[in-house]
């Protein structure tokens, strides 16, 4: 499957209710809480065929514009990320783990900061998470 464009003119829409820890909008649908751009693709364009998901172009959770929003398989998302370079695993150095951990920011702003979730920075700034920079 190829990965869809983003039309760079279309900016971002951000949800404004609730995000989940990974900074994706949630809202209540039909009695369950779903992921909002889900829900604003369903709306669009129908049931999510089974199997695929719904990715975005533009990278950033919070955004439900439907020109950012396209199908995709685990594998679609996987190449997405390493093709832009997010390649998941070990993308803060040692010196930014040691910063987190001396920091007093809120998570919430560490997590914003460094573009990974809030729990990710949890673990690292209680030694759960990248143990490896314990001794630096």
């Amino acid at each position: 499957m190829e990965i869809a464009p983003m039309n760079i003119a279309d900016e971002c829409i951000e949800w404004d209710g609730r995000l989940d820890r990974e900074f994706y909008g949630e809202i209540r649908n039909r009695g369950r809480v779903k992921k909002a751009h889900r829900v604003v693709w369903e709306e669009e364009n129908g049931p999510i065929p089974d199997g695929l998901s719904i990715l975005h172009c533009c990278d950033n959770p919070p955004c439900i514009n439907i020109e950012h929003l396209f199908l995709g398989t685990r594998i679609d998302n996987n190449h997405d990320r390493t093709t832009k370079g997010r390649n998941g695993g070990c993308k803060l150095t040692k010196e930014q783990v040691l910063e987190i951990r001396k920091s007093t920011l809120p998570l919430v702003e560490l997590s914003r900061m460094y573009n990974i979730s809030k729990g990710h920075i949890s673990d690292i700034r209680y030694g759960i998470a990248r143990k490896d920079a314990l001794n630096v």
